[in-house]
């Protein structure tokens, strides 16, 4: 499919827009999280509700790379751009650090809030801390295969 065409320039529109809210979520994260270690009251509400929505579209951007490559002219560019593999295994970094490192610490805290045991204790403390750690490494990731994405290397 042409690059240029109204259906794929659509699709790369939901791919970079899903991606960009996916893991501004995860970023977002840290900041609350650096927030909350320091003692400050208001983060505790972004921590008190379930969001889902970050991890939905990680998935869904996801798919949506899968699907422009498909459509590509060369679906077999996978293969021959070192770029976009890159980008690739930097995305399931970012993705798999997301759902089994943050998400679950997120979750645990979740569970003290609404359970109304949440103390801000020095183990608390350490989880808000490695949740911005971690977010850190995941904006990293994502910013390299976003880098990758957009001035795609060595691709003619």
């Amino acid at each position: 499919m042409n690059p240029n065409s109204p259906i794929y320039i659509v699709l790369l529109g939901l791919h970079f827009g899903s991606v960009t809210f996916g893991f501004g979520g995860v970023g977002l994260s840290g900041l609350y999280a650096s927030r909350l270690s320091t003692g400050d009251p208001e983060s505790i509400k972004y921590f008190s509700s379930r969001r889902i929505g970050p991890k939905v579209l990680v998935v869904v951007a996801l798919l949506f790379g899968l699907v422009l490559i498909a459509l590509s002219r060369h679906p077999l560019l996978f293969v021959d751009a070192p770029w976009l593999r890159i980008a690739f295994i930097a995305y399931l970094i970012a993705a798999t650090i997301s759902g089994a490192l943050i998400w679950p610490i997120e979750a645990t805290v979740r569970r003290l809030i609404t359970t109304g045991n949440f103390e801000m204790t020095a183990e608390v403390r350490v989880a808000m801390k490695k949740i911005l750690r971690l977010s850190l490494i995941v904006d990293l990731a994502f910013s390299l295969a976003l880098i990758l994405m957009v001035t795609q290397p060595g691709h003619g």
